[in-house]
């Protein structure tokens, strides 16, 4: 991965800074940016991990839209990796939007 950038946002009248990543893959888009997050819902009814948030963009402008995070590969199956959101993207404010803790839980069910 590569941080390619900060992009400022206020959430919940808390000032933060998110480290924009670019996964270094085949498959993504060159400009194609993502958020990995944890948040005060992180272990308390988000993924215990974090989630993640893509960013898009309308002309110059950066959006992160946190209805649209999501939980990683690696929620729902022991056999998926999945990278950990950078200690600069803990965030201190809850972001209660997007998909919350998977309901799938038990060792059972990844087979």
């Amino acid at each position: 991965m590569d941080r390619v950038g900060w992009l400022p946002a206020v959430i919940a009248g808390t000032p933060v800074r998110l480290a924009a990543l670019r996964l270094l893959e085949p498959g993504y888009a060159e400009d194609h940016l993502d958020i990995y997050f944890r948040d005060a819902t992180t272990g308390h009814g988000s993924y215990e991990v974090g989630r993640y948030v893509a960013v898009e963009r309308e002309g110059d402008a950066h959006i992160v839209d946190f209805n649209l995070a999501y939980n990683p590969s690696c929620a729902l199956s022991p056999y998926y990796n999945c990278p950990i959101p950078p200690r600069e993207n803990h965030l201190s404010v809850a972001i209660r939007a997007g998909e919350m803790a998977p309901l799938v839980r038990s060792t059972a069910a990844h087979g």
